[in-house]
């Protein structure tokens, strides 16, 4: 059926977004990142696959959050440093 996809939720809550044509490629690159990259295993909340080009991957709020605040103190570490 024209315009429809289809979205994953797997145990551990993460949401895959699939592309409407060529899925069983688009699982293949999933299973590639996962055993690359451990992708599966990380502190995510979607793996946006639509696009055969790239992967689009939203952090939980809290891996965000921890991501910002250690950019923020690598900042301050290099200002200091430059003092």
């Amino acid at each position: 059926m024209a315009d429809r996809r289809w979205n994953l939720r797997l145990t551990n809550g993460i949401d895959v977004r699939l592309p409407e044509t060529d899925v069983e490629a688009a699982l293949d690159r999933l299973v590639e990142l996962d055993h690359d990259k451990k992708l599966l295993s990380r502190d995510i909340t979607m793996v946006d696959l639509r696009l055969p080009d790239r992967v689009s991957v939203r952090q939980s709020d809290a891996a965000a959050q921890a991501r910002d605040e250690a950019l923020s103190s690598n900042k301050k570490k290099k200002k200091a440093g430059d003092a």
